[in-house]
């Protein structure tokens, strides 16, 4: 139940970041993607990835500390994303 739940979570956020980065400039895009890679995404794909590694290797430290290192380096990836959104000049005239 724990997965479905996780997964609903994960294609919900997949799908309300593309229906509000939709028609809108790339900086608006790489604000929404950023956001949303860092808040609902990261930790659940965090999650479903080491809870799978876990079951594979049965051991539940393992899954742990595959968590540990997957999250921050996810949530970087968010943070990266957003920088440049907030950063990045448009040119006048662009979509």
């Amino acid at each position: 139940m724990a997965w479905l739940i996780v997964f609903l979570i994960i294609g919900c956020a997949f799908i309300a970041a593309y229906i509000l980065s939709k028609d809108k400039s790339p900086k608006r895009k790489y604000i929404v993607w950023g956001s949303f890679t860092m808040l609902p995404i990261s930790p659940l794909i965090s999650w479903v990835v080491s809870m799978l590694y876990a079951d594979y290797v049965h051991d539940g430290f393992a899954g742990i500390g595959l968590l540990m290192i997957l999250t921050p380096l996810l949530f970087i990836v968010g943070l990266v994303l957003l920088l440049i959104g907030l950063f990045r000049k448009d040119k006048i005239g662009s979509d």
